[in-house]
């Protein structure tokens, strides 16, 4: 309860800093000092890991995940999992659309979506996070360490990607992470009052190498050319 109610206060305290002209001028030099970043190789990586966190490969992940799971007949787990999802999305939604913040204009084909908050960052936060709560009791107490700082990093580098391909501004995404953190903060206090029986980490594994896998070869890879194309810098 009390780290829910730090994420809140945060985030309130940056949806309303980020209006201050210091920290437009802060978001602004991020952002300039991303174009500067720019390689063709950490273009090539960023925008194909950044295009795994848009609706359809994200939608297919969770639909493979909830199949994961449902099959092993633990339906409150697979409630836990697809109502933090959907709890996620639509404060996400509610949120971009009530703060209506432009996003940089440094690419040639930036979304269309609002910025503030991050919706990559949120939602692949609260994705990874609700994973590793569900499946982090049925690994090895020697392998938890590692499985963590892996889900981690990958939770980092898809935000990196964001701020890297100049389509968000510094303070989305650290709004992304405090949404983020509020819903696993919640899901971590009722998980904490009714825990939910042991799930196999293998199948939820195996659905989400699958799901990843499809929407490289099916979304990804095919319009790589145009997506790199949409992500030139202008």
């Amino acid at each position: 309860a009390v780290l829910s109610s730090h994420c809140v206060g945060l985030f309130v305290a940056v949806s309303q800093l980020m209006q201050l002209p210091w920290v437009i001028e802060l978001n602004q030099a991020v952002a300039l000092w991303g174009v500067e970043l720019r390689h063709p190789w950490l273009d090539h990586f960023f925008v194909g890991l950044t295009q795994l966190g848009y609706r359809n490969p994200m939608t297919l992940w969770g639909i493979l995940v909830t199949l994961a799971i449902a099959w092993q007949r633990n339906w409150y787990a697979c409630g836990i999992w697809v109502g933090s999802l959907l709890v996620g999305q639509w404060l996400l939604v509610t949120l971009k659309n009530g703060f209506a913040w432009e996003r940089p204009h440094l690419i040639h084909l930036p979304p269309e979506s609002f910025a503030f908050p991050s919706g990559h960052t949120s939602m692949n936060l609260i994705f990874l996070g609700v994973l590793a709560l569900l499946c982090l009791p049925g690994i090895a107490w020697r392998r938890q360490k590692a499985v963590l700082s892996g889900l981690f990093i990958l939770a980092f580098t898809i935000a990196a990607s964001r701020l890297y391909l100049t389509v968000h501004w510094l303070t989305d995404i650290i709004g992304g992470l405090l949404l983020g953190g509020f819903v696993l903060a919640v899901l971590y206090c009722i998980l904490l009052k009714k825990p939910f029986e042991r799930i196999k980490p293998m199948p939820v594994l195996m659905a989400s190498i699958l799901a990843w896998a499809f929407s490289l070869g099916y979304w990804i890879v095919p319009n790589f050319e145009s997506l790199l194309a949409q992500y030139a810098v202008r």
